[in-house]
């Protein structure tokens, strides 16, 4: 299902780290690997970019040998430009399945500062992002360790039955079929729609929902051996999914990267960005296709 994948790294010890954590994925099918580095407007002045060049080179043919060894096919590109440009170009262009790329968990507090490379490709993705979750060691000088995706990790998936969820849910079907095995699906009734004017309305509102989280995890179990729990809560949504991935030690997230609600997201940034920077987890995000509605 992920046969082609682009690889963005920066050469440093956490890419080390995300080159280092995906044999899994080729238990998803995944062979062909396009390994990115794109260089800043610092790396490409006269006399700078000689020497650049060589040194990248080195960098990205001993990350090249990683994942060689691990079973991948791999090209590499260094490429001009914003990454969010030049990744998400080159994914159209190779018609990739996957872009792969690491991201560090942030505080609640760092979201209105933080502004990484990732999350920029992450926010004008056209096919579907794997954020792959990077911790720095504790040790000093250790460096850096990534949670490594493969079928034995409970999965999560949150849903809010949008129309791009269920595009994300056909995502997760092939991913039982490839052999996932833990599966939770969840849905939250938003706190910010229902409370105070539809409260009345609550234990409706759940059972309508429960009943599309059974025919979900129906679907499911027809694709393959999987343990699929379901779970209904009611809060704010980027709330509780962090703290369903931290009660059932989630190891990875797949949801849809946009919701119903367009102009919130806008205005508050989406539940899907928040989730991917603050969540303990590694995180799946497909985005809408071209020209569907939210």
């Amino acid at each position: 299902m992920f046969r082609k994948m682009i690889v963005e790294t920066d050469l440093s010890a956490g890419s080390n780290a995300l080159v280092d954590s995906l044999p899994g994925l080729r238990a998803y099918g995944a062979e062909e690997c396009i390994l990115v580095y794109c260089l800043n407007s610092k790396e490409t002045g006269a006399g700078i970019k000689d020497y650049s060049m060589e040194v990248l080179e080195g960098g990205l043919q001993r990350q090249r040998g990683i994942l060689e060894r691990q079973g991948y096919v791999v090209r590499t590109k260094i490429l001009e430009g914003l990454a969010k440009d030049v990744v998400n170009r080159l994914a159209v262009q190779e018609e990739a399945d996957l872009i792969v790329a690491g991201a560090q968990e942030h505080s609640l507090t760092s979201e209105v500062l933080f502004s990484g490379a990732t999350y920029d490709v992450m926010y004008h993705a056209s096919v579907p992002v794997l954020m792959v979750r990077l911790e720095e060691r504790k040790e000093a000088g250790q460096g850096y360790s990534a949670i490594h995706c493969n079928t034995q990790c409970p999965v999560l998936f949150p849903t809010d039955f949008s129309e791009n969820a269920l595009e994300a849910f056909g995502i997760l079907e092939q991913m039982v079929a490839y052999g996932a095995g833990n599966v939770t699906l969840l849905h939250i009734q938003d706190q910010s729609r229902i409370s105070p004017y539809l409260m009345d309305r609550l234990q409706e509102f759940n059972r309508i929902d429960q009943a599309r989280l059974q025919e979900l995890k129906v679907r499911l179990e027809d694709k393959g051996n999987v343990q699929v729990r379901t779970r209904l809560v009611f809060g704010v949504p980027h709330v509780e999914i962090k703290k369903v991935v931290e009660e059932e030690d989630i190891q990875l997230v797949v949801m849809g990267s946009r919701g119903r609600t367009h102009l919130q997201e806008f205005l508050m940034g989406s539940v899907s960005h928040r989730i991917a920077r603050h969540v303990p987890a590694c995180v799946l995000l497909v985005p809408p296709k071209p020209g569907a509605k939210r």
